[in-house]
Parts: structure tokens; sequence; C-alpha cells
């Protein structure tokens, strides 16, 4: 028969171990025979075989016992196929009444539970305490300013996810814990469990960890999107370190030992260099999303371009002299479009806009209370909501600061303008509405 390989998504967590071997002989008969599981992703290759039964043998135990356990197994009839983690996978030598390696419950117990809880669910563990204080302090001193990025509303949606995630591992492992020792007690195996559960478990593990790669990579997206090249040079760092550690794992295998070394020293120097540079890149790059420099025409230029006040809108043209200009631009999945522009010139004034386009008028809710809670300390009032053609408006006198609400749209102004001038009104109408003043 001409051998036929396919290749299975191999979900089986370490804890599942002895429905692995249940499911292999299941395989077999059905005429698939495994050949490999690949160490990093969850997929394992089978080859077409007569359908037959095969035994198999699976166990766990750390890799720094692996050499003497390897023998052990050998001698005692299993021939050593692959291993995905802790988890070591045998099959029944041809012509071979192979003997049972584990069988003492109560030791097997101690391997597994050492095993799986010390180096698997432990860390886990540990870590779950810092994520209930990150959630806690998330919603219990929540900031709106949260809302205004894609990295942080990621954090505060995989917190709860990981939280969740590891809570039901733990019961899970106190569970298989407890029936262990139970099983102990009575003198009888260790449960065993079931094809299909222990599939469950391997598909909603795959599927938290896909959950959270696919928020990152769409978090980093939406936070540099608007600059396609800074997602290009953050992303090469890693690149660099991917290829110089196949570079050198090639190396210490096809070359003699002086050259190996000069090859291996010219590789990290390079990779150095290289990371370096792209590190100082990126850094640049990321400060670019946050413009702020004296009297940059871009500032202006963007600014003229965006739903934020100039001092143009009130004085028409004005000096140049000691500018000094400002720009930042976000977005996120509950904040559309988020504006800060600053400005000032010499012996005319300033300027400060904030501009936030909620993806809804609750989330607009949620920014217009936050800054008024971060501003309570000072003295405000509440201004006619008509007077702006909004729906809520507070002013803050002690520091000239006017906060409106419109639908979607919150608008927090701040400097050395008559707000509520015919004028003033005409312009922050003119920028509630969304509307960017472009410069002649």
């Amino acid at each position: 028969m001409t051998n036929h390989y396919k290749t299975i998504f191999w979900g089986f967590l370490t804890l599942d171990y002895k429905a692995v071997q249940g499911y292999l002989e299941e395989m077999a008969l059905k005429g698939y025979e495994l050949v490999s599981i690949h160490t990093k992703l969850p997929f394992a290759k089978f080859k077409k075989v007569t359908p037959q039964k095969i035994r198999f043998y699976v166990d766990i135990f750390a890799q720094e016992e692996q050499g003497s356990y390897l023998g052990l197994c050998e001698d005692s009839g299993w021939q050593f196929i692959c291993s995905k983690g802790l988890m070591k996978i045998f099959k029944a030598k041809e012509n071979c009444d192979p003997i049972p390696i584990q069988t003492d419950v109560e030791t097997e117990r101690k391997i597994v539970q050492s095993a799986v809880i010390n180096k698997e669910i432990l860390p886990l563990i540990i870590l779950l305490p810092l994520m209930f204080f990150f959630l806690n302090d998330y919603l219990y001193g929540f900031d709106y300013k949260v809302l205004l990025s894609y990295t942080q509303t990621m954090m505060l949606f995989l917190a709860p996810v990981f939280i969740g995630f590891t809570v039901l591992s733990t019961l899970y492992l106190l569970c298989y814990i407890l029936k262990a020792r139970k099983a102990v007690k009575e003198e009888r195996s260790l449960p065993v469990p079931s094809i299909r559960s222990a599939k469950l478990r391997g598909y909603l593990f795959y599927t938290y960890t896909v959950i959270i790669l696919i928020t990152v990579i769409f978090s980093f997206i939406g936070e540099f999107g608007n600059a396609p090249y800074i997602v290009l040079i953050a992303l090469a760092p890693g690149l660099v370190g991917i290829l110089a550690g196949l570079s050198l794992k090639k190396l210490r295998k096809r070359i003699d030992k002086k050259q190996r070394v000069k090859k291996i020293v010219l590789v990290c120097i390079v990779s150095i260099i290289a990371f370096s540079v792209l590190m100082v890149l990126t850094l640049m790059g990321i400060s670019y999303l946050s413009i702020s420099d004296h009297e940059s025409p871009e500032n202006r230029y963007r600014a003229a371009n965006s739903p934020v006040l100039m001092l143009q809108d009130f004085y028409g043209e004005v000096g140049n002299d000691y500018r000094y200009s400002s720009f930042r631009e976000s977005k996120s999945p509950f904040v559309k479009e988020y504006y800060n522009y600053y400005e000032g010139i010499r012996d005319v004034g300033r300027i400060s806009t904030e501009y936030y386009k909620a993806a809804n008028p609750f989330v607009a809710g949620i920014i217009y209370e936050g800054i008024v809670e971060e501003n309570a300390k000072y003295e405000s009032q509440n201004i006619e909501a008509k007077v702006f053609e909004a729906d809520k408006v507070m002013y803050f006198s002690k520091l000239n600061m006017l906060l409106i609400s419109k639908d979607e749209v919150v608008l927090f102004l701040e400097g050395d303008i008559d707000f509520f001038t015919e004028k003033s009104k005409d312009v922050i109408k003119e920028t509630l509405a969304g509307q960017g003043k472009l410069e002649e």
C-alpha cells in the first residue's frame, strides 16, 4: 500500500495523556498511525496504514529524566515515537508483548501532579491574583482614557478572558487531583478522561489562544494603522531575532568548530547592530504618532483639516513669533476619532482642544462624565445646552474650560478665548459637526 499522510488537529492537553492513548489506538483501527507531532503548533502527522490493532503507551515526565526513562521503555518493549511537551508517546514493538511501565497508582499520581502543576498550571495560578488586581483597578478606578487606545481596550477585554480560562483550568485540575487521590485510596487506576471530553478541552484551550492572538494583532494594527511603516519597523526586530536564531542553529550543525565560533560571533554582532538600529527607528516611528514640536507646519496643517479649534479661527491671520503647537490623534473600538491639539502664540494667546467621536452616545456619556469627575475640584456650572445646539454643556470658570456633549461627540476646550461670543459659538458648532477648517 502506498503511504498517504494526513495532518490532523492535535489539541490534547498534558493532563489528558491517557485519553491520547485510547485516541491513537482508535485511529490505528481506522487505518491511521501516528508519525509525529509538531513541537510548536497543534497538529499531528499520521500515515495511512492497514487498519490494525496497535498498542500505545503515553506517559509524562520531565526533559531531564528523558534519557534513562526512554531506555527503560525501550527495554520493556516500547518503541518511542515522539513527544509533545511533557507528553511522551510509545507504541508496542512488533512481535512483542511489552511490559507495563507505570504500575503503581500512587507513584503515577505524584508524577502527574508534580509535572502538570509545577510546570504548567502553577504559573497561571501565580498570575491569577495579578489579573484580578488589574481588572479590579480597571473596573473600580476606571479612567475614560482607557477607551482611547486599542492596546488598553485589548487588555480590558483580555483580563476577564484570561481569568475565566485560568479559573476553569484550575478547577478541572483540582477535580482531577481529588479523583486521583480517591482512586489511590480505593486501589484503582487513575481516572481516564474520555476522548470526547479531552478533545473538547483542547478546542477550548486553542480557541482561547487564538482569541488572544487575533485580539493582539488587530489591536496592534488598529493602534498604528494610520502609519503602516511603523508596523513594519516594529515587527522587524522580532524578524531579526528569528533569523539570527535560525542562522545560529544552522551554523551549529554544518560548520566545523573553528569556523563555527567565528561565524556565530559574526552573526551575533550583525544581529545586535541590526536590532539596535531597528529599535531606534521603531521608537522614532512611534514618537511620530504623537507630534509635539515648535512651529510645526505639519501640526497646523493636520489641525486645519481636523475638527479642532485654532487661534486663526478666532483672530484670522496670526503671527508666527514663538509659536508652539502639538497634535495627537488616536482611535479605538470605542472611540472612532480622537484629536488633541494645542497651540500657543506670543502676544496672541493659546487654545487647547480635545475632540472625541465615540462609537455611540453611551460611550460619549462615559467620556463626558469622566472629564467632569477629573475636574471636579474646579468650580463648575451647567450651561443651557441649546446655546451650542448640544445635549450637555459644562463650564469651569476658573480655568476657562468648556465641556460639550452632542450625540456621540464630546468636545473639551480650554484657553484664552471667550467661548461665549457669537463668533466663538459658530466655530464651536462647526467643530461639533466634525468640520475641519481648510487652510488657504
